[in-house]
């Protein structure tokens, strides 16, 4: 009788031992894909930029049908966005995706389920190869008078996994709620909200 009570224990401790184990695998799992928004291009960099948007508050999707095509489309209470997804190895975002985009946003408009323009979104992760501290400008000059011309917001992916490991990290959804924000009203370049000090974030 006492062998089987220890078994029993045995037993629960292993089966809590192999849900803790899950857990941290799966917390592995996601920290593995933000990190993709610092060094990615291509589809794991699109599939890292939606996630990351869904983690902070947003709806967001690929949409793919007989004529278009859009890395990401992402919506919010109050706003709709088409996103134009880029990586480069060792060079800036050119103006040339800004041109993309345009075009998405016309395509998008043309459809007959949509009724208002899209707001346009680049995000961009130039000069992947190099440590993030040590990159250059993401955007050139030609790709950020041009998104001040069209109302484009330019998103540094490395600015977005600042913000969602922060999020992540504090469980501040009043923070996450700021970021959405800053996309609804940013021009230009996205300036993201200052992350408040530890002594100021909300008590779990």
């Amino acid at each position: 009788m006492e062998f089987q009570r220890a078994l029993a224990g045995m037993d629960e401790r292993i089966e809590a031992l192999k849900v803790e184990r899950n857990q941290v695998a799966m917390q592995a799992t996601e920290f593995s894909a933000i990190k993709n928004l610092l060094f990615e291009k291509g589809n794991k960099l699109e599939a890292a930029v939606r996630a990351a948007l869904q983690e902070l508050g947003f709806e967001a999707s690929h949409f793919k049908s007989a004529d278009s095509e859009f890395d990401a489309v992402f919506t919010d209470e109050q706003a709709r966005f088409i996103g134009e997804v880029e990586g480069k190895d060792t060079k800036p975002i050119n103006v040339d995706k800004i041109s993309q985009l345009e075009r998405n946003l016309n395509e998008d408009f043309e459809r007959e389920d949509v009724k208002e323009h899209a707001r346009g979104v680049l995000f961009g992760n130039a000069y992947r190869v190099l440590p993030p501290i040590e990159r250059p400008e993401a955007f050139t000059d030609k790709v950020r008078r041009a998104a001040q011309r069209t109302g484009i917001l330019l998103v540094r992916t490395s600015e977005l996994f600042r913000a969602v490991k922060y999020v992540r990290d504090s469980g501040d959804l009043e923070y996450a709620a700021a970021v959405r924000q800053a996309f609804k009203e940013g021009a230009g370049e996205l300036i993201l909200p200052a992350q408040p000090k530890e002594s100021e974030l909300p008590v779990p």
